[in-house]
């Protein structure tokens, strides 16, 4: 006779990991929109930040462009984590693309960043 155990923990195995991974892209999802949505609407407050104004990004110089896009991404990363917390497949996917374009997105913007204040504290010495 067979027991209906095996089941049981073939079906939970895992359940912290996946609350953990939920959690962690649900608040990561949750600051990038909180990012996104300050620099959309904060555009001329935010320039102010960078050296003369001119903000040296990735892909593109504009940072309402830029914000829109850590926006999309924040957005897609707290929906990936709500399908996560139902145990989806499919938003365990969508939450590792979107984790791994998030870390390589925020890299960008910290070293082109990080690079471009560098130069004008030199400067101003």
């Amino acid at each position: 006779m067979q027991s209906d155990v095996g089941y049981d923990t073939y079906e939970s195995r895992g359940t912290g990991w996946k609350t953990f991974a939920g959690i962690m892209i649900l608040i990561a999802g949750i600051f990038n929109v909180i990012d996104g949505l300050r620099g959309v609407t904060n555009v001329s407050q935010l320039k102010n930040y960078f050296p003369n104004g001119n903000a040296e990004l990735p892909l593109t110089n504009d940072l309402k462009t830029w914000s829109w896009v850590v926006l999309i991404i924040g957005v897609v990363m707290v929906l990936a984590g709500f399908l996560i917390f139902s145990g989806n497949m499919f938003g365990r996917i969508v939450g590792v693309f979107a984790a791994s374009v998030n870390a390589i997105i925020n890299s960008a913007t910290s070293i082109t960043t990080r690079s471009g204040r560098s130069r004008s504290s030199s400067s101003t010495c």
